[in-house]
């Protein structure tokens, strides 16, 4: 899969209800920009200019033009500065480590 999403120009999460999908974290960690709609966790995410598009609106017209804006500007995009970022939001030890928090913070909650 890191292949497939490396070869890409830009990855497309045309999907209306995700929370924090996968693949757009996968993809991202590759280096390759996503074109999304602004739900969920994909608003969280992908930020515009930075690592990808968020369509103003959820609908096919407006991922159709986000998606051609995206492809216009393939040298707009440092693959590297994408994939470092990502690394630094979605590496092993800090998701262990923000989950840890969570918990702690849910026992202390329950005291």
């Amino acid at each position: 899969l890191a292949l497939a999403y490396s070869a890409a120009d830009v990855f497309v999460m045309p999907s209306l209800a995700e929370n924090l999908p996968n693949v757009i974290s996968e993809s991202l960690l590759c280096g390759t920009p996503v074109v999304a709609f602004p739900r969920g966790g994909m608003v969280e995410m992908v930020r515009p200019g930075q690592n990808g598009h968020l369509c103003p609106e959820a609908t096919p017209a407006a991922l159709a033009t986000t998606l051609g804006l995206a492809l216009a500007q393939p040298l707009a995009w440092s693959r590297a500065a994408i994939a470092a970022d990502a690394l630094t939001c979605y590496d092993l030890p800090r998701q262990v480590a923000a989950y840890q928090t969570v918990y702690q913070q849910a026992i202390v909650k329950e005291r």
